[in-house]
């Protein structure tokens, strides 16, 4: 079973870190948000009931799980 992290980022910040298991940013301009595979891994954990929707978007969005 797969385990992902997720950093909290702080709202306005420019932080920016890639790294395995933090795939995307707070900058949705950046191209982290349109690399095709680490997409389909967060679908795939929501696809497998391990992120909600909601977690999957704040994922994306490089903002921390409420």
């Amino acid at each position: 079973m797969s385990e992902y992290y997720v950093y909290p980022v702080l709202e306005g910040s420019d932080y920016r870190e890639h790294c395995p298991g933090h795939e995307f940013c707070d900058d949705l301009s950046c191209p982290c948000h349109e690399d095709q595979d680490n997409i389909d891994q967060l679908d795939g954990y929501y696809q497998q009931g391990l992120v909600s929707s909601q977690d999957a978007d704040n994922i994306y969005r490089g903002q921390t799980l409420r």
